[in-house]
């Protein structure tokens, strides 16, 4: 693979690697840190703060597969000089 070969497939791993921890992690994470508690008394008793993004589809897709995407377009990227 040559050097161009490499830096659109180095992107475009980066790329799904942001849409995926974004989609699947970032918006449940920012929903729940971001949740404030109602003022009035009624609500305070049956608020519920959103669930933490720890489920199995979170998890996996929001953080696992994009730390790997992220190493293997990194990894493609630092090859460059290694390879004619």
């Amino acid at each position: 693979m040559n050097r161009p070969q490499r830096d659109i497939v180095a992107l475009v791993s980066l790329v799904l690697a942001g849409v995926l921890l974004v989609t699947y992690f970032g918006v449940d994470f920012v929903r729940w840190l971001t949740w404030r508690p109602p003022h009035d008394l009624f609500s305070q008793i049956i608020a519920v703060r959103p669930g933490f993004p720890n489920g199995w589809r979170n998890v996996v897709l929001g953080l696992i597969l994009p730390v790997l995407l992220a190493g293997f377009g990194f990894y493609l990227r630092s090859g460059d000089d290694r390879r004619p």
